[in-house]
């Protein structure tokens, strides 16, 4: 008979009016409850976007402004042939020049024709900041000059994760 609601963003937690908890949900609605669990990342707290009433005591809002937070990515590619992923699987950018924008490759775990790659810190926010067609095509000037040839061809697809602008996250550590 529990009530869990997922992927619902919560815009504030009001436990002025104890023992009931009010939590105000983004589309309007209010959950009573008696005790209330938050789990949530340090930039969805940085961020502001779920009020406290009371407001946290000043000692966690100042951890809470000091701890930080960065970007990271992923960056999918589905390739034709998967003997590609497996050639550029466990590359990272201490292991080759070549790597000037995501800074290791992985095989897909559970596809064998998609690379995973990623990165995290400065790099990852020169490359959220790139346009993704832009991002791709510096992405194969990179594994095209590790493998010794053309790679455009070989794309059947691409997707870049982005943990920064999900509301459930909004960054990493």
């Amino acid at each position: 008979g529990l009530d869990i609601k997922l992927e619902t963003i919560v815009t504030k937690i009001d436990s002025i009016e104890n023992p009931v908890v009010t939590v105000a949900l983004h589309d309007g609605s209010l959950l009573y409850a008696r005790k209330v669990i938050i789990t949530t990342s340090l930039g969805v707290l940085q961020n502001g976007s779920m009020d406290f009433v009371p407001a946290l005591p000043a000692e966690k809002q100042m951890v809470i402004g000091q701890l930080g937070m960065g970007n990271s990515i992923k960056f999918l590619l589905r390739l034709k042939d998967p003997q590609d992923v497996r050639t550029l699987f466990n590359y990272a950018d201490g292991d080759n020049a070549a790597l000037a924008t995501i800074t290791c490759w992985w095989a897909s775990a559970s596809d064998p024709q998609v690379l995973v790659g990623f990165c995290g810190g400065t790099r990852a926010q020169t490359v959220i900041d790139l346009d993704q067609d832009r991002l791709l095509e510096k992405v194969l000037e990179d594994l095209e000059a590790m493998l010794g040839r053309g790679l455009k061809h070989e794309i059947l697809s691409f997707k870049l994760v982005r943990w920064d602008n999900n509301p459930f996250v909004r960054g990493s550590y």
